[in-house]
């Protein structure tokens, strides 16, 4: 029973015999075999936001954990037989661990411990081969396979602003440049990999902003929400900020992000923060703008 699972201490029960994982990853040369899915035939998507590509199979009998990703997700089935149950987003802190990993059991829900379950609206999906299903980020799921399968699933960066694409230039996954890509290589020509911290210090805010509790329900995010998401992940990640102007710096590039002034961050200005040279505009004119002001009081006080 194998389904790729990389730091076991996040969630013990994940390690243990009913849900033993083995991480490989044959497909990098398959890709030219692969052709992109029509649902992802778009320049944007595979020039800028595509994360990775990742091949799934079994005998049949196993099932995940419910988890959550932090990216966008199109699951295509080749052969076989899966079916998914869905949480949405606006739900997907009940029952989570740190990594996204829940610990509940989801054959035997114990509502004591988890009593928001019994509150949930759930989506029951069954695919077979030749079927693609989206799972939008933050949902949470369980997925079981049945029979022998193969699928593909590809993840890719969050971006909620309509999009007007080109076709692709791509016609298969071969030459499609990912941000994490797990996939190590051929056997003999294998290449060190290191998934961590990949995402970009952009797409790490955009991801913080997403997630909160207020975009995900109210697809906005006001200012004090904003300071204190940032807050938070500067104590996780630092960006050269002194910790005594962090919270104005981070109230100066949310007027920065607010683009209509209504005091309210939308996804269309979410994603304007689309590289880290944006985002290190927005704090370095933050920073310039609060020494001039405190250039100014030093003054006064002179």
């Amino acid at each position: 029973k194998c389904l790729i699972l990389e730091h076991p201490e996040v969630c013990p029960r994940c390690a243990s015999a009913d849900y033993r994982v083995t991480s490989f990853s044959p497909l990098r040369f398959l890709r030219e075999d692969v052709p992109v899915f029509g649902a992802l035939n778009c320049d944007f998507i595979t020039e800028k936001l595509m994360d990775d590509l990742v091949m799934w199979f079994s005998s049949g009998g196993t099932k995940s954990v419910w988890h959550m990703d932090d990216y966008e997700n199109l699951n295509c089935l080749i052969r076989g037989k899966k079916e998914l149950i869905l949480g949405s987003a606006s739900q997907v802190e009940l029952g989570h661990l740190e990594g996204g990993y829940s610990r509940v059991d989801v054959d035997a829900v114990d509502l004591e411990q988890f009593p928001g379950f019994a509150e949930m609206t759930f989506y029951n999906a069954t695919i077979q081969g030749g079927d693609c299903l989206y799972i939008p980020v933050f949902w949470s799921h369980v997925v079981r396979s049945w029979d022998r399968n193969i699928a593909i699933n590809a993840w890719w960066d969050i971006y909620k602003t309509p999009l007007q694409c080109l076709p692709s230039m791509h016609t298969t996954w071969e030459s499609v440049s990912m941000l994490t890509d797990s996939d190590p290589g051929r056997v003999g020509e294998e290449q060190d990999i290191d998934t961590e911290n990949r995402r970009s210090l952009s797409g790490e805010v955009r991801i913080t902003i997403y997630i909160s509790h207020q975009m995900r329900t109210e697809n906005v995010l006001s200012l004090d929400n904003f300071v204190d998401e940032m807050l938070d992940m500067l104590d996780q990640q630092p960006m050269n900020i002194d910790e005594e102007d962090r919270e104005r710096v981070m109230e100066l590039v949310f007027q920065q992000m607010d683009g209509n002034s209504d005091g309210l961050l939308q996804p269309p200005e979410v994603d304007l923060l689309s590289s880290d040279d944006i985002l290190m505009s927005y704090i370095d004119r933050a920073l310039s703008e609060l020494s001039e002001y405190d250039d100014h009081l030093l003054s006064d006080e002179l």
